[in-house]
């Protein structure tokens, strides 16, 4: 009498969940309108003042750097350190 190794039981196929529907270009730029309108400021302009806050050994050597950048970004600078 010969013994005979066990086979191995066979597997199951492999089970895919179903893959989601396809998202629309329509959706996308319905989406996309969405976001623009949400983010658009009607008719309250920009702040123009820019808060830095830097350690107080910093505060000459920044502040000519941010003398001429608010100049050309016409834009005011608060320093706080």
């Amino acid at each position: 009498m010969t013994l005979r190794s066990p086979r191995p039981a066979p597997r199951a196929p492999a089970v895919r969940a179903p893959r989601p529907a396809p998202r629309t270009p329509r959706f996308a730029l319905v989406a996309l309108l969405a976001a623009a309108v949400a983010c658009t400021e009607r008719g309250v302009p920009a702040p123009s003042t820019l808060v830095v806050y830097n350690a107080g050994s910093l505060a000459r050597p920044l502040r000519a750097a941010l003398d001429s950048f608010g100049a050309a970004a016409h834009v005011t600078i608060a320093q706080e350190n």
